[in-house]
């Protein structure tokens, strides 16, 4: 069993070997919810730093001035919703909405990482990353993971082997307490 990276836009993919003796041990140390955790923190801790990057990113892209206030009836601060053109953005709102998730599978055997936006910052992805036939592409998304890619496997295999180590010392210490 290897844990395999997939970049959709790319078609690429990567490996990561020795995750099947890791996810062996960790079964072995741990019990179900253990599990869970730690493969939840396994794909959480390596995607943080890609979110820092692709904040960065975004940051060259619209800088935007935190404190400014957008003004009416100007379109490029407007944000659809509610089916309407009714909120407002102020510079800098992509950069503030940029999101991680973790899902774990049914079975608790694999878990995920999803990075975005939150809905309100739609055209962060919409104009930015995907550009439209007036705004040229000015991805910012995609160079981050793509330029994170080796160090999220490796940051998969040590926070693994980091909250396995923990484990292994608690039920050691738990062991010698009841001894």
């Amino acid at each position: 069993m290897a844990v395999t990276g997939y970049s959709g836009t790319s078609g690429k993919r990567s490996q990561l070997e020795g995750v099947a003796e890791l996810t062996a041990k960790l079964r072995e140390l741990s019990d179900p919810k253990e599990t869970a955790a730690t493969l939840r923190a396994s794909v959480r801790e390596p995607m943080k730093r890609v979110m820092v990057k692709a904040k960065q990113n975004l940051t060259v892209i619209s800088p935007g001035d935190l404190s400014a206030r957008a003004r009416k009836g100007t379109l490029k601060h407007r944000i659809w919703t509610n089916g309407g053109w009714n909120g407002m953005a102020v510079a800098g709102h992509a950069q503030k909405s940029v999101r991680m998730i973790t899902v774990m599978s049914k079975d608790k055997q694999q878990a995920t990482a999803i990075l975005g936006v939150r809905a309100s910052a739609w055209y962060a992805l919409q104009f930015f990353e995907l550009g439209s036939s007036k705004t040229p592409q000015q991805p910012w998304l995609q160079p981050a993971f793509r330029s994170s890619e080796n160090a999220m496997l490796q940051g998969i295999a040590d926070t693994m082997k980091k909250r396995m180590q923990r484990i292994a010392r608690q039920r050691a210490k738990k062991a010698g307490a009841t001894t």
